[in-house]
């Protein structure tokens, strides 16, 4: 068993600065209950106080709230496993990383659509200029839509490259100069500057942190969706689904129903439509119909 949470109360003196004497009768229960239950901290590294009120000079507090706490089975079972407790980042409390044995290995993932670039202001530009591409002179309008999209999702592809590699430093970087200024604060509680800009380096950590988080909260969906789903059913569904649509067998086909399904003929006006010029109007409505949820279909391919 392991608990990991906020337990509001420390083991031991040690484990608090600032504000008034820590209570005594408060520590002995805690520490009681832990050994009634055969409970112990596992083994840790980084921040030793994990919680802080955030206000500045003698006013600071900052205690050991936040435990991995564990028992002889899990000893047991995860006998290399250990906690590390981080700087705090945008929140009052450092965050905890429990580190387990894992021989997972998962391929890499096919690319997706995801619907947060709709607010990038590249977008637009990198999907006109892959659509206005050459795409030679086939005679066959399908072939020509099928050439455009595919330049359109290898453009995409590099440039959610790049672009996800811009968000990823951004946020590394805010992160690696909070974890420094909070290091410090760590040292030195009192330091009324380092409070200051322990709070301006936060807003500008959680901008960044909220473009990432669209890019995750999406991909996060994708992943419970493949997971979910066996690509055998799916194609036995999908098989099942145009076998009950189109009304006809592998067999019948061959009859002459068969024939008029596949070789009946699109009327002029129908023609027409298929070799006309893609205009800007069009262009609008795929860019609207991306950017809805539902766009891209069950597994955010473009």
């Amino acid at each position: 068993m392991v608990l990991l949470r906020d337990f509001n109360v420390i083991r031991s003196g040690g484990e608090k600065i600032g504000g008034d004497l820590p209570c005594d009768e408060a520590m002995e229960e805690f520490n009681h209950r832990l050994d009634r239950n055969f409970l112990t901290d596992l083994s840790w590294k980084g921040q030793l106080l994990t919680w802080s009120n955030g206000r500045k000079g003698n006013k600071r507090i900052c205690n050991k709230l936040d435990r991995c706490l564990v028992n002889l089975s899990w000893f047991n079972q995860f006998c290399l496993s250990q906690a590390k407790f981080l700087t705090p980042g945008i929140s009052d409390h450092s965050p905890c990383i429990l580190n387990i044995e894992d021989d997972k290995n998962f391929s890499p993932k096919p690319f997706k659509f995801f619907n947060y670039w709709i607010n990038e202001p590249r977008f637009r530009e990198v999907v006109e200029e892959a659509w206005n591409n050459d795409v030679g002179h086939n005679s066959n309008p399908l072939l020509r839509v099928a050439a455009r999209l595919k330049n359109v999702k290898g453009a995409l592809k590099e440039w959610n490259k790049s672009q996800l590699e811009d968000i990823e430093n951004k946020v590394k970087e805010k992160e690696s100069l909070l974890e420094c200024i909070q290091k410090l604060v760590h040292y030195d509680p009192s330091n009324n500057y380092l409070t200051v800009m322990d709070r301006e380096v936060k807003k500008k950590l959680k901008k960044v942190l909220e473009m990432e988080q669209d890019f995750f909260r999406q991909k996060s969906r994708i992943k419970w969706l493949q997971l979910g789903n066996d690509p055998k059913e799916i194609k036995h569904e999908a098989v099942e689904y145009f076998k009950e649509l189109l009304g006809v067998s592998r067999n019948d086909l061959r009859t002459p129903m068969g024939d008029i399904i596949f070789h009946s003929q699109l009327s002029e006006s129908h023609r027409n439509d298929l070799i006309m010029e893609v205009d800007d109007k069009e262009i609008k409505q795929i860019v609207f119909l991306m950017k809805d949820d539902r766009a891209p279909g069950p597994d955010g391919l473009l």
